[in-house]
């Protein structure tokens, strides 16, 4: 990716819409990795290029972090709301930790509300807080 956008930070940064973001991460690998799965193991041409899941895994977990950051760090509040609209806008992530809230009755509906969940199971359940939040006393009451 990086070597397809020379100025990457830039790229995230001047985006317009995440739509477009993620249309622009779907790349091809170059020429060695269409007849490579691993280093020096040459097999059958596949063409291979990244799904939208993997480009949403990266949106989530580094691009939007990062320009949250620096809209903070900058203090330009509007690449903070920008990267607040795109966890707004890209769907529910599903894993192990969301399928938990889920199985409590607590669901997530944009990666905005999966983000949230990751995180008050990191501070919060992990650490065994669960009175220490609201989440947690109300699943607790509910119990």
């Amino acid at each position: 990716m990086i070597h397809v956008n020379n100025h990457f930070f830039d790229y995230f940064k001047n985006a317009e819409s995440i739509s477009l973001l993620q249309k622009n991460l779907m790349i091809f690998p170059n020429d060695y990795w269409l007849y490579h799965y691993r280093f020096d193991d040459i097999g059958i041409y596949k063409e291979k290029k990244m799904g939208i899941s993997m480009v949403n895994s990266i949106l989530i977990n580094t691009a939007i972090p990062l320009l949250f950051a620096y809209g903070y760090i900058k203090k330009e509040s509007s690449f903070q709301i920008k990267a607040i609209n795109w966890l707004m806008e890209l769907g529910a992530e599903r894993n192990c930790i969301t399928n938990e809230w889920n199985s409590y009755k607590v669901f997530n509906k944009t990666s905005f509300d999966s983000q949230a969940l990751i995180e008050l199971n990191q501070s919060y359940c992990k650490e065994k807080h669960c009175l220490n939040c609201a989440v947690g006393v109300s699943i607790l009451g509910n119990h």
